[in-house]
């Protein structure tokens, strides 16, 4: 349970991209996320779920990755509750690197980033929309 009683399910794998139209993919469709700086497109590889992810401006996140040639960016988990995912990672090693925010990809779900110095960068989504 390594978000706590939330219901934590793999949703997906980021991977970093300098062009996602030139990614090799040619039924992606991206979306822009003016909030995160990135344009993302999603992708089903051989049943594995990966968000392709492009920086949209210079200072955007995702370019110093594409920078330093990493690729593989975080994994993502799904939970029910974001606080209590949030508060349980905390008492359990992980770094909150930015808190919640809505998330133009996910239908204005929110998202939070961790970090972790075993398991890396890894994004939660919260199930449902928050009222």
């Amino acid at each position: 349970m390594m978000f706590g009683p939330t219901h934590p399910q793999f949703h997906h794998v980021g991977i970093a991209v300098l062009n996602i139209l030139n990614a090799g993919i040619p039924t992606v469709k991206p979306i822009l996320d003016p909030i995160q700086k990135v344009s993302v497109a999603f992708a089903n590889l051989h049943g594995c779920p990966v968000e392709l992810i492009e920086p949209s401006e210079a200072d955007s996140p995702i370019a110093k990755s594409i920078q330093e040639n990493r690729k593989l960016v975080h994994l993502c988990f799904e939970v029910d509750e974001l606080g209590v995912a949030l508060a349980f990672a905390r008492k359990n090693g992980f770094l909150v690197v930015h808190d919640p925010v809505q998330a133009v990809a996910f239908q204005k779900r929110r998202i939070a980033w961790l970090y972790h110095t075993t398991l890396g960068l890894i994004e939660l989504l919260e199930r449902k929309v928050a009222v």
